[in-house]
């Protein structure tokens, strides 16, 4: 117990709690600094990370300077330290005996008498607030250099992290074809998804151009074949051949256990060569389009693309619907609803979601709630709340807990 009251009294007496405090709200700034600079300037992702551990570097930094700046253990202390001293005397403040500073080496020296020898002298510490500073702006300089050195060398194309713009293996506008994933046959219907989802996140691309689905029938067309055929990997590269697109986007996904391991490539379509390959897991299917969305950015990002104009690119809700475009109106009800507060426009969205697709559970779901927050009727609250327990069996679990819960709280 006396060395746990020693060591708090420590604490105590060093303000290592201020300290601690002080360093915590400043590394809490700091870190939305970095992030903010890191969404604006299209910084990489992990400038943010590196943020962090710096932060947990300096931290002991800080708080052994805080230590020593106050002497030994049991010490009194009768003096400025070094740092003030120095302050005091840039201000031409001269410090006398009894006034703080007693008989010290450092004023015995200037009044050519040699120190008192029965007095301990300050020793000159490692650990000192201008070195502390010192090493945190020095170490945040050289983050900054290493990002911007990084996007340097992307943007040129140099190195294993050069996009392919930048090596000219890809030229901006280029057309890129994008054929259908690969599943197996219980998922078909999940693959299908999942190549329109990627095709409208790449669709949103800057330094990219993805061939349209009309033009993809009119050459199918001009090949001889069906416009309906499915468009597997080797038919788009042959596709591409014939229309002189310069590479193909060949996806697949596949089952591991309980979750989805999806991935992508770039082909080149004279020689099939890979330009480049991600790879994402999905715990379930609720997360598949999330993985989609992460799998279709860095595929992006890779070929040459802003990660700034990347990130602007918000994902979809990840709920269970195979059409699309009833999906993009449920995602943006939910922003009407959420966040810009527009009962009227969130309700409208989620009712075109539901007439594009009938069979969307989670948005009749949605629309119940909406029903039932801007008091439209009970009626209306119960119609929806009940088509979507009924749809149920359509739902993953979570879907079907929320549908479910919802349906008996406000029904029966």
């Amino acid at each position: 117990m006396d060395l746990i009251r020693r060591i708090i009294h420590e604490a105590h007496r060093r303000s290592l709690w201020q300290v601690l405090s002080i360093y915590l709200v400043g590394s809490w700034i700091g870190y939305e600094v970095v992030q903010g600079l890191t969404e604006g300037l299209g910084l990489p992702g992990w400038v943010p990370g590196f943020a962090v551990v710096l932060f947990v570097i300096g931290l002991p930094i800080v708080l052994a300077t805080a230590f020593v700046q106050e002497g030994l253990p049991g010490a009194r202390r009768t003096g400025p330290s070094t740092f003030e001293a120095d302050a005091l005397e840039r201000l031409g403040i001269t410090l006398i005996d009894g006034e703080g500073g007693g008989d010290t080496p450092r004023r015995a020296a200037a009044e050519n008498r040699e120190p008192d020898e029965s007095r301990p002298a300050r020793p000159h510490f490692l650990f000192t607030w201008q070195r502390a500073i010192l090493g945190g702006i020095v170490a945040f300089l050289l983050l900054g250099i290493t990002a911007s050195g990084y996007v340097g060398l992307h943007q040129a194309g140099i190195g294993p992290f050069g996009s392919l713009v930048g090596k000219g293996a890809i030229a901006e506008r280029d057309r890129i074809l994008v054929s259908e994933f690969a599943a197996g046959a219980a998922d078909a219907d999940l693959a299908g998804t999942l190549t329109q989802a990627f095709r409208v996140d790449f669709a949103q691309s800057t330094v990219l151009t993805v061939v349209e689905a009309r033009s993809v029938r009119d050459a199918l067309e001009r090949m001889g074949r069906d416009p309906s055929e499915r468009l597997d990997a080797e038919l788009a590269r042959e596709l591409a051949l014939r229309e002189g697109i310069k590479a193909v986007v060949v996806g697949e996904v596949n089952r591991v256990g309980a979750g989805y391991l999806l991935s992508a490539s770039l082909v080149a379509a004279g020689d099939g060569a890979v330009l480049a390959t991600f790879r994402e897991n999905a715990a379930d299917s609720t997360e598949v389009l999330a993985a989609v969305d992460r799998l279709s950015k860095k595929l992006r990002e890779r070929i040459g693309e802003s990660l700034r104009t990347i990130r602007s690119n918000p994902p979809l809700a990840a709920v269970t619907t195979p059409s699309l475009e009833a999906l993009r109106r449920y995602t943006h009800g939910l922003e009407a609803l959420d966040r810009e507060v527009d009962d009227e426009l969130g309700i409208a969205l989620l009712q075109e979601a539901i007439a594009i697709d009938s069979t969307f559970g989670m948005a009749w779901r949605k629309l119940a709630v909406a029903y039932n927050n801007s008091g439209v009727g009970r009626d209306r609250v119960v119609e929806a709340a009940t088509r979507a327990y009924r749809l149920r069996d359509r739902m993953t679990a979570a879907e079907r807990d929320h549908a479910t819960a919802f349906y008996h709280m406000n029904v029966t």
